[in-house]
Order: structure tokens, then C-alpha cells, then sequence
């Protein structure tokens, strides 16, 4: 209580009202459920340390993922970093990492070196689940192209592949000319089939490719 009251009201005053009933459901939900389990001796799926700490972190994960989804939180440290992802723009996996792995390493001294390791392993699972439940599995990728064929290029991303275009201004750093940068975020699938459109077009092309995690927007995920 020492330490879950003081979180609460930090998560009622940095993350809104409404936030703090939901949290306020789940901080009593949660050790409900944990003295049912130990009331009625509930017996482990399995005994191994190594087994229980990726499936219990998988878990913890999909739980706690689809919890924040919800704009909640089951109190304790998930508040502290709920309360750090909105000011950092940290993903909720690498927040719950950072904050529950300094308690993972303080408590490794105190029972274990063995028990922290296993501990370890469970919340790097719980953190990568909890990303993939926020993020989900589909993933985007984002083009940048420098043709000296814009329209042409850009036509045919419009029609053939049905994804849209931005028109970025850049200047090149040996040449120091003006010239257009095309800008287009589409499905992972879809990226060979640009690729092979921008070649076509124009084999000098440059094209430079990253992952974008999440897309809202038209033809992506709806903003609602």
C-alpha cells in the first residue's frame, strides 16, 4: 500500500480520472485473483523455471497488453510506467522493462543470482508481448525514393499499387540541387512489387526502406 497509493493518485492526476477508476478495478481484481489461486492450491502447469518464465511472461504480457490497450492499469509499477510512457514516448514494453528490471535486479541480491536471471527472461518476454498486443502483428514498411522520373514513379504507385504519395523538398548534399523525395508507407507484401515498379521506371532510382510500426490513417488503421 505504501508504494501503490502514492502511484495512484499520480496516475489520477497525470493520466485523468477516468483512467484512475479503471486502474482502481484492476489494482483489487488482480491479488483477488491471486488469493483464489492460492486458496484453492491451483498446482503449476510446470515446474521448470525456464518453462514458467517464457509462458508466464507471454501471459503477463497478453494481459497486461490488452489492459493498457483498454487505457488501463493493474497499479503498482504498470502505473509508474504508464505514467513514463506519456511523458517519454517510450513503447509500454520498454517502459515496463526499465521500471520492473531495477526491481528485478535489487531482488536478484537479495534471493538469487539464478532466481534474477529467470526473472529476467519472464520480463523480456512480458515487454515484447506487450508491444506486439499495442502494436499488433502487421507490419508497414515506408519508402523513400529519389527518381529522376517523379511523375512517372508516382503515377504508377497511385494506380497500380493504390497507395498514396508525399512530395518531399530535399536538397542533395554533394550536387547541392532541389529536387523531390517521394514518401510512401505501405503493407510489408506490397514492397517488392514497388521495388520492381521504381526499377523499372527508372534503374538509377534510390530507394531507402524502414519498418513503420504503426500507421494510423486511411488505408491503414482507422484513427477511431
Amino acid at each position: 500500500w505504501a508504494f501503490n497509493i502514492p502511484l495512484f493518485i499520480a496516475g489520477v492526476i497525470f493520466l485523468g480520472r477516468q483512467f484512475g477508476v479503471k486502474t482502481l478495478v484492476g489494482t483489487i481484481f488482480i491479488p483477488f485473483i491471486v488469493f483464489l489461486v492460492d486458496f484453492y492450491n491451483v498446482k503449476p502447469a510446470t515446474d521448470n523455471p525456464l518453462l514458467a518464465s517464457i509462458f508466464g511472461g507471454l501471459f503477463i504480457g497478453l494481459g497486461l497488453g490488452i489492459v493498457f490497450r483498454g487505457k488501463a492499469s493493474t497499479g503498482g509499477t504498470d502505473l509508474a510506467a504508464q505514467i513514463v510512457h506519456k511523458y517519454t514516448g517510450l513503447s509500454l514494453g520498454v517502459c515496463v522493462a526499465f521500471i520492473d528490471g531495477l526491481i528485478v535486479l535489487i531482488s536478484a541480491i537479495v534471493f538469487s543470482l539464478e532466481s534474477g536471471m529467470y526473472a529476467l527472461i519472464a520480463l523480456f518476454v512480458t515487454s515484447k508481448t506487450i508491444d506486439l498486443v499495442q502494436i499488433g502483428l502487421a507490419r508497414s514498411k515506408m519508402a523513400l525514393i529519389i527518381t529522376s522520373e517523379v511523375e512517372l514513379v508516382t503515377n504508377a504507385i497511385v494506380h497500380e499499387l493504390d497507395r498514396g504519395v508525399t512530395k518531399l523538398t530535399g536538397v542533395g548534399g554533394y550536387t547541392n540541387e532541389d529536387r523531390l523525395v517521394l514518401m510512401c508507407v505501405l503493407d510489408q507484401t506490397e514492397f517488392f512489387t514497388l521495388r520492381d515498379i521504381v526499377q523499372t521506371i527508372d534503374r538509377h532510382a534510390f530507394i531507402t526502406v524502414v519498418d513503420a510500426t504503426e500507421v494510423l490513417g486511411e488505408g491503414f488503421t482507422n484513427l477511431t
